[in-house]
């Protein structure tokens, strides 16, 4: 009887604590992906924010050259000279890239995310030449 007694508390033992092992593995699966959720949120509100001028050294030196085929401008800080992107170029929106004067960054495929680091095209914005006001207020 005291070895079927054993026997029957060391099943029940196992038991239990299989169901405690896999609920503390299920535990640290769910921790583990909200960890990554919250690592990928914080990138990426990051990667999309303004920097922090305060702590740019605006010394020439630290500035790379440039040769801009359609002008520059400075760059977020006001500091160092960034090109222009010329029309029918490559850009990228979410790297702050600014098409020339009279051109528009449009996404390639419009089913990209900015966010993600979708590319686009400086196109020439549609001209609003013509256009007239369409209402009709009386004085």
């Amino acid at each position: 009887k005291r070895q079927l007694d054993l026997c029957i508390w060391v099943s029940s033992s196992l038991r239990s604590s299989n169901l405690h092992f896999a609920n503390i593995k299920l535990k640290m699966k769910v921790a583990l992906v909200l960890l990554l959720i919250s690592a990928v949120a914080i990138i990426r509100v990051q990667s999309t924010s303004p920097p922090n001028c305060a702590l740019v050294n605006c010394a020439d030196e630290h500035c790379s050259p440039v040769n801009c085929a359609c002008g520059s401008y400075k760059g977020s800080c006001g500091c160092c000279d960034v090109c222009y992107k010329c029309a029918n170029e490559t850009c990228v929106i979410l790297y702050q890239h600014r098409c020339v004067e009279g051109t528009e960054c449009r996404l390639n495929n419009p089913e990209e995310s900015i966010s993600q680091g979708a590319r686009g095209t400086c196109i020439v914005k549609p001209s609003t030449e013509g256009s007239h006001d369409h209402s009709h207020n009386e004085k």
